[in-house]
């Protein structure tokens, strides 16, 4: 994760690319191309669509609401525990309400900034130690199940600092992509977020000792 951190910092200083895109592909069904654990990165030419979508929407709900979407969800999960995998001093993780994939799971950190190649070394450990307890749930409760783990942040010559909050997405890769999702773009997701989050503590445990 400090890998990525300062790669994502060395890419905004370059200025030679729109976007790096960090990725972590495991098992076949999520296209992992070996057994080894590792991030993938990515010089793209364009803002990815779904990072574009969250900037939109993120500048929208600040200029409605006032704050940062991101900081909002890390007040309100936490109020509201049924959603919640994990938290502590730094960051916060849990299933999001739309969850777009069955145990999709978000990790978000509590101090609001839109760039991940600014984070400090605190944060990015904390970071990977959420992560890690995270993965750690979803091995146990579901077996070691193939995972997307992506990093969403900000673009590099795009100054969202008020709008935007880096964070990463792990998305289990438990079902097919079918004709509906193909055809439409709408996600079909059969599991709630509260019922894979009741079953994560269920089954999994205290994983990783300290947290929720």
């Amino acid at each position: 994760v400090q890998g990525a951190r300062d790669a994502v910092a060395m890419a905004a200083r370059r200025g030679q690319t729109e976007y790096l895109q960090v990725i972590q592909n495991w098992g076949a069904e999520a296209g992992a191309r070996t057994n080894h654990l590792c991030l993938d990165l990515y010089d793209l030419p364009q803002v990815p669509h779904r990072v574009a979508e969250e900037l939109g929407g993120a500048a929208r709900f600040v200029i409605r609401e006032g704050e940062c979407p991101f900081c909002r969800l890390v007040r309100d999960e936490v109020s509201r525990p049924d959603r919640l995998v994990w938290q502590d001093e730094a960051s916060v993780a849990f299933a999001p309400w739309a969850s777009r994939s069955p145990f999709e799971v978000w990790i978000v950190p509590r101090h609001h900034d839109a760039d991940f190649g600014r984070a400090s070394d605190g944060e990015v450990t904390r970071t990977a130690e959420a992560i890690r307890n995270v993965l750690g749930r979803l091995a146990a409760a579901l077996d070691g199940p193939p995972y997307n783990l992506v990093l969403h942040t900000a673009p590099l010559r795009e100054h969202v600092d008020a709008t935007y909050h880096w964070h990463w997405e792990i998305h289990p890769r438990l079902r097919e992509i079918a004709g509906l999702e193909l055809g439409t773009g709408l996600p079909v997701n059969p599991v709630s977020p509260e019922d894979a989050v009741e079953e994560l503590l269920e089954r999994a445990g205290e994983v990783g000792g300290s947290g929720r």
